[in-house]
């Protein structure tokens, strides 16, 4: 996970930033018909996947004790990489979800100005590109990691210091 991942994290926000920019100023998607369906189509994919994420950190803390999960997060830059895909990710993720919900209530109410509608667009087409990205380059991390894992490291035993011989006594 080296300095190519911080690099990415740099290159996905400029690409989606770029996106916004161009959806705030140039695509009114509220004129678009079928987009309300969309909208409910992304909630609904960005919340399962959202949910994905959330298992995969779960997978991740369970090989805690492997030598790979151990190396990252005692080296600095590792852990600093991966915590800040995951929190980005989530960051994206649960933003990108709230706005698809204001968008949603925004399509029904005809009476907002043109501009605070195209604001919202762009921030919320900024947001779900993010999202989609940052989860893109979290997936690959975490199969970088599982896949390194899988080759080279076993689970360490716990170390146990003693020993009982009768399993009913209070000692």
């Amino acid at each position: 996970m080296k300095n190519r991942f911080r690099w990415s994290i740099v290159i996905i926000a400029l690409l989606s930033g770029i996106v916004g920019i161009i959806s705030r100023n140039y695509a009114n998607m509220f004129k678009i018909e079928g987009f309300g369906l969309a909208l409910e189509g992304y909630l609904l994919f960005a919340s399962i996947t959202l949910g994905f994420f959330g298992t995969c950190i779960s997978i991740l803390a369970s090989f805690i004790n492997t030598n790979i999960i151990q190396d990252i997060l005692q080296t600095k830059t590792y852990k600093y990489d991966f915590i800040l895909i995951a929190g980005v990710t989530v960051f994206t993720g649960f933003f990108s979800i709230v706005l698809t919900i204001i968008h949603q209530i925004m399509i029904v109410n005809t009476s907002l100005s043109i501009e605070f509608q195209r604001n919202i667009n762009g921030l919320w087409s900024f947001l779900a590109v993010s999202y989609l990205l940052y989860l893109s380059l979290f997936i690959v991390v975490a199969f970088f990691i599982f896949l390194r894992a899988g080759e080279t490291d076993e689970v360490q035993a716990p170390i146990i210091t003693k020993v009982r011989t009768d399993p009913f006594s209070k000692k």
